[in-house]
């Protein structure tokens, strides 16, 4: 017996012909909603045009979004995007032999049965449907064919036992004699999963019968179509189109239906055929607009490894944790994992994708890797991750039992894991930012801890006391996360957030926000008071970790009479002056501020800066200062609402910058892309060397908005260079169908949406 793509090249080198009859479900899942109908979803037809989904949306088109509407079929979209079935080695149920995600839904293959759970992003609620093959073989045997370039590591759950490298892709599944005589294979894209039965000659297509639990209502319609009900939507597959292939390889339409019977049991009905050719059942594609499965993903960090023009990509964040469905309970385990992951150069596939976590909620925040592939990840750990024999770290052991941990961890150029520390105390601690210095890591993050690791620092602190509330940290580890090289708080008696980290010279730049009046401020400081009513400011220090006590060499706050958050800090590593970005909420003219003071509207410089007055609720800022801490450069970016910019690069005097705003007039230059309904990710260069208007080089939406009763979310979070490239990564849960969030397509990795939120990660060229 051959597989589907041998018979096919086959038909005519036999003495006896094959013949194929490939029974196909061309069906999505058409979801026919009764009251009380769930927000966000209407009736749709499945096989609808760009032109019928999109008809009052597509006037508001730009040319290229026009061009791309009217070639592309919205169903077709994903089509171009395989399928790829990862091997269970032990990182979900032993039940289960591979494991598929595919838009809206998961898959998981056992030894006689597929199950395919889903989720509504709105309830959150999961519904998983099986089909289960009755009478069948219960041990066939299972492989993998045509193996892919991907592979997946896990390190979560806790238990090092249980963790794994290097887990195979493929692109197809084969089940060998399920039925005396009859193979099934699974295969198909990230639209829709395919099975076909391969009949050998002489076996008997009537032995195969389905069992579909977790369905209800089953019914054939009169077009022929095989209707259920699924948690209440209904769920239709339409009629069977059977063919068959003869020897000069023309199809010949066979007819055929569905038969039901009792307890939710289906079978085959197939008119006249030859016999003696062997015959391919290609039953089932599925398709859905159902939601979200596994909750949501977000991309919150990307870097390229100091690579210069097209370059592979290093992404972090946090990923539902995909689990196999019992027959009592339906739902994920272990809350969110994070996840590291490269893709290629050209974002047509992934070198590794790796899971991480332990038994709680588990975040990646920060990524770098360096020329050589190694990647360095940080961020917020549950409790219960148990690092496995042979790895190492400066503290490999939870220091918190009853709240969560920041992190650090290598991973090789595989995706395999290296070593791992813990970094905080008995506290609630967490690390936001990772920058390498030579061979050293260094982060930044906030704890609750009074027994952070300080006094175990190589490197004498800056400050060795907890001051209060939360404290920001700043700590440098070596390359093999073994050692800790220097550690120290950085905080007043209130609530003080490390955000980002940048290095130049041996020292240390860090950006984030205080309400802290006692906040240490520098001798040269731009400003040593807390401004505002609701104190909230920006602050930015340059620390020297080999000076001790006086390591501070310049710090202050940045502020005005309203909110600001420091975001992202980039240093220019040719002179040494440096950026910070964020969000200001300082409106209005000068009045009496934080404890007596005289608060002011966020600084600008007023000669040079692109906007100098707050438009919206909240505007970006960008501040530039020299080496001694001056501002050279200041200015507000924004529209009439909500604008938070999270990611910064520096080239010369041009900042780069990425974030989200809610405004419909955000300020544009060589836009690529509408604004949509919802908040929209930005992308945008400045010149600060040129003043005003003019400075603004380049400002583009990078976003998509849905068309159903909810609005998009597009978020920029984080940004990276290599030469003129800019690449970014962020989350959405726009699709490119529907919502046109801009997607290239041909061959890119995936090309529509396919869980409520997903990541995202572009390249562009300005």
């Amino acid at each position: 017996m051959q597989t589907l793509r041998t018979l096919l090249g086959s038909v005519n080198s036999r003495s006896n012909p094959i013949t194929v009859i490939t029974l196909a479900v061309i069906a999505a899942l058409l979801v026919q909603m009764t009251a009380p109908q769930i927000s966000g979803f209407a009736p749709r037809i499945a096989n609808a045009s760009m032109a019928d989904l999109n008809l009052d949306h597509k006037n508001s088109l730009t040319p290229l979004e026009k061009t791309l509407a009217e070639k592309a079929d919205p169903n077709k979209l994903l089509n171009q995007t395989p399928m790829d079935f990862t091997l269970n080695q032990g990182q979900t149920d032993a039940h289960v032999k591979f494991t598929a995600r595919g838009r809206g839904y998961g898959l998981f293959l056992t030894a006689n049965e597929a199950v395919m759970t889903f989720r509504q992003p709105q309830s959150q609620q999961t519904s998983a449907l099986r089909l289960q093959l009755l009478q069948a073989n219960l041990t066939p045997e299972i492989t993998g064919l045509d193996r892919l370039p991907t592979v997946s590591n896990y390190y979560v759950g806790g238990d090092p036992k249980k963790y794994r490298e290097n887990v195979p892709h493929y692109a197809k599944v084969k089940y060998a004699q399920m039925y005396p005589g009859i193979d099934l294979l699974y295969y198909g894209n990230q639209q829709q999963l395919e099975y076909d039965f391969v009949v050998a000659p002489g076996a008997n297509p009537n032995d195969i019968k389905m069992r579909f639990t977790g369905a209800s209502k089953l019914r054939v319609a009169e077009n022929g179509d095989l209707v259920m009900r699924v948690k209440g939507h209904e769920v239709r597959h339409h009629k069977p189109f059977i063919y068959q292939t003869n020897a000069a390889g023309e199809r010949q339409e066979i007819a055929g239906r569905y038969i039901l019977q009792p307890k939710n049991h289906v079978r085959f009905a197939i008119g006249e055929y030859d016999k003696t050719r062997e015959l391919v059942i290609d039953p089932l594609t599925y398709s859905t607009y159902l939601g979200g499965y596994e909750g949501d993903e977000k991309a919150f960090a990307i870097s390229v490894g100091g690579c210069t023009g097209a370059c592979a990509s290093y992404i972090t964040g946090e990923v539902a944790s995909v689990t196999f469905p019992d027959t009592t309970l339906v739902g994920q385990n272990g809350g969110t994992d994070v996840f590291v992951a490269k893709m290629n150069a050209t974002g047509t596939g992934l070198s590794f994708f790796t899971f991480f976590g332990g038994p709680g909620n588990d975040v990646g925040r920060g990524i770098e890797a360096d020329a050589a592939g190694y990647s360095y990840v940080v961020g917020l750990m549950g409790s219960g991750f148990v690092l496995p024999a042979g790895h190492n770290g400066f503290r490999t052991t939870d220091p918190s039992a009853s709240s969560d941990d920041g992190f650090a961890v290598k991973f090789g150029p595989a995706g395999n894991l290296l070593n791992f520390t813990y970094l905080g105390g008995a506290g609630y601690d967490q690390v936001n930012a990772v920058v390498l210095n030579g061979t050293d890591v260094c982060v930044t993050g906030q704890t609750y801890s009074p027994d952070f690791p300080v006094v175990f620092a190589a490197d004498t602190p800056l400050d060795t006391s907890y001051n209060g509330g939360m404290d920001a940290f700043v700590s440098v580890l070596s390359g093999d996360l073994v050692t800790l090289n220097y550690s120290t708080f950085l905080g007043g008696g209130n609530m003080d957030y490390g955000n980002g980290i940048d290095t130049y010279n041996g020292l240390l730049y860090v950006v984030g926000n205080t309400q802290s009046s006692g906040f240490p401020t520098s001798a040269n400081a731009f400003d040593k008071t807390l401004q505002g009513f609701a104190p909230v400011d920006a602050f930015v220090a340059r620390i020297d970790p080999k000076a001790g006590a006086a390591g501070l060499q310049y710090s202050t706050f940045l502020g005005g009479i309203g909110r600001e958050y420091g975001y992202g800090i980039a240093v220019n590593k040719t002179n040494g002056q440096f950026y910070i970005t964020g969000r200001s909420h300082s409106q209005g003219a000068n009045a009496s501020g934080y404890n007596g003071t005289t608060a002011t509207s966020f600084p600008v410089t007023t000669a040079t800066a692109y906007q100098t007055a707050q438009v919206g609720f909240g505007d970006v800022f960008v501040t530039r200062f020299n080496v001694n801490g001056g501002i050279v450069y200041s200015t507000l970016l924004g529209g009439s609402d909500y604008e938070t910019a999270y990611g910064i690069k520096v080239s010369g005097a041009n900042v780069y910058l990425t974030g989200e705003t809610d405004s419909t007039d955000f300020p544009l230059v060589s836009n690529f892309y509408s604004d949509a309904p919802g908040t929209d990710a930005f992308v945008v260069r400045l010149n600060t060397n040129v003043a005003g208007a003019a400075g603004l080089t380049f400002s583009t939406y990078f976003g998509g908005g849905n068309l159903d009763a909810f609005d998009s979310v597009d978020s920029g979070r984080a940004i990276a260079l290599a030469g003129a490239q800019i690449y970014v990564a962020g989350y959405t849960n726009a699709t490119r169908s529907e919502g046109l969030f801009p997607i290239t397509l041909g061959g890119v990795y995936q090309e529509d949406l396919a869980g409520g939120s997903d990541c995202f990660v572009a390249r562009m060229t300005p």
